[in-house]
């Protein structure tokens, strides 16, 4: 969730059942959003328990071969794990209401050559915000930006074996990197079976392909989560006087902030080419409306674009050297990396921005797809295309630290497998110079994503036929 918050608070583990407020006290949102996640957890849990993890409702999501290449999603809802996917009406795979899919539009083009592929549900809670939907804004009290939405979004995708096997071969080496580090906490056992699972499926799936094992390949696809330890750790707890920044607090920002660390490039951690992240320390919140892409000045490797607004101060606004992200509501939904930009100049009068990186010549944006700018707060690098490489150290001394700044530090843990949109959210806090983080013993603990978490599900195993027709097969799924 990109939006500005002043901390996340919900945690499944704590099994709370409700948020009682007391009289005379302070109303905080992250209160009351607490008091929501637990509804839709209970919710949830319920649909499981008494349903299942993936079940259609009444022939939603049916998948119908039409005529040559051409597949339609038939109207209905369908639950993976107790949230309710829901189509509104009969479409085609590339004319789904979140498309387009990852697999481009031309998705047609995975399946080529293939005599057998299966079609999966993919869903995830989107965050969105009035520059997605403007009647979430009050014009009535001159249209202020307000509380935000999450949105389930889903997308029915292709699986064929190439792409399967390929998810299996980065899992496993994900895995064998977290067993050869054997990090305290890590379950050894757990790990061999996992990789011992894995390797069987590599061998079923070259043979078959049928909804039993595509489900099995999809609950494996989050078996190693990228892992991160923060830290802003200060010696001294006798600093009584609220208003001041204790000498020895490690934290030294002068506000409290909501550190947002997020995944850019996916894969695996590699010294050269490996999977990149990026950081804000508004949670990533700060935002503009794009209004157009001035094609003119791409030479030497800028672009200029218009925004509606340049923010109202330092906080939620722009900056020469600033590295920003230039992006829209299909980079969103392919699930890709968009590329990362600097700022050169800034015209305030017309409020136009330049820009230089990467992604000048080929910006990828449109203008009917709700384009914005959203700011980064790292120095990036440009060898890493305006993102940070990510390392991974299993080691306590400094040499597996990441500094962001003002004292606050980040370490990935070995065996992550990345993936473009992870995130977490880092509380700073003036009052402790520390961040917020779970400790176990005298440890930080490493954390696994908060987000975004991505729920699948079979939903027909299609095999070519006699003729060069198609048959899909439902039954299992």
């Amino acid at each position: 969730m990109q939006g500005d918050f002043d901390r996340v608070t919900f945690d499944a583990d704590d099994h709370f059942a409700n948020v009682l407020l007391q009289q005379g006290r302070l109303l905080l949102p992250a209160d009351f959003n607490e008091q929501s996640a637990i509804h839709h957890h209970f919710l949830r849990t319920l649909i499981i328990d008494l349903k299942g993890r993936r079940w259609r409702a009444a022939g939603g999501f049916k998948i119908i071969f039409a005529s040559a290449e051409e597949f339609k999603i038939a109207k209905g809802r369908y639950y993976i794990d107790g949230i309710p996917c829901e189509n509104p009406k009969a479409c085609k795979i590339e004319d789904q209401p979140f498309k387009p899919v990852p697999e481009g539009k031309d998705w047609q083009e995975v399946i080529v050559g293939e005599n057998i592929f299966a079609f999966y549900l993919d869903c995830w809670e989107r965050h969105v915000t009035w520059i997605n939907y403007p009647r979430l804004r009050e014009t009535a009290l001159g249209g202020p930006d307000t509380a935000t939405r999450l949105q389930i979004a889903w997308q029915v995708r292709p699986l064929t074996k190439p792409i399967l096997l390929n998810q299996l071969s980065l899992l496993g080496s994900a895995l064998r990197l977290r067993q050869e580090a054997g990090l305290l906490g890590d379950d050894q056992g757990e790990l061999d079976s996992l990789i011992s699972k894995i390797e069987g499926m590599e061998r079923v799936n070259e043979e078959a392909l049928d909804c039993k094992n595509v489900n099995a390949v999809l609950d494996l696809l989050d078996k190693a989560p990228p892992r991160l330890i923060a830290d802003a750790k200060r010696d001294a707890d006798n600093n009584n006087d609220p208003c001041a920044i204790a000498p020895d607090a490690q934290y030294r920002g002068r506000e409290n902030q909501l550190y947002r660390v997020e995944i850019h490039k996916p894969g695996l951690a590699k010294e050269t080419g490996g999977a990149t992240f990026k950081w804000s320390r508004e949670a990533g919140s700060v935002v503009f409306r794009v209004l157009d892409v001035d094609s003119a000045d791409k030479k030497d490797g800028r672009i200029q674009i218009v925004l509606e607004s340049l923010g109202h101060d330092r906080r939620t606004g722009l900056c020469v050297n600033d590295w920003v992200e230039l992006m829209d509501t299909d980079i969103e939904m392919r699930q890709e990396d968009a590329p990362l930009m600097q700022v050169t100049n800034i015209d305030s009068q017309r409020r136009l921005v330049t820009l230089k990186g990467r992604g000048a010549e080929h910006p990828g944006v449109k203008l009917d797809c709700q384009p914005i700018l959203r700011r980064w707060d790292h120095q990036g690098d440009s060898s890493a295309d305006g993102a940070l490489l990510i390392v991974e150290k299993n080691s306590d001394d400094d040499s597996g630290w990441i500094s962001l700044e003002r004292g606050i530090r980040i370490r990935f843990a070995p065996g992550g497998l990345y993936r473009t949109g992870d995130y977490w959210l880092i509380p700073a806090r003036v009052a402790t110079g520390d961040v917020e983080w779970p400790i176990v013993g005298a440890s930080r603990r490493a954390l696994e994503p908060h987000g975004v978490r991505h729920h699948r599900a079979a939903l027909a195993i299609v095999g070519k036929v006699t003729g060069g027709s198609w048959e899909v097969d439902d039954k299992q799924c």
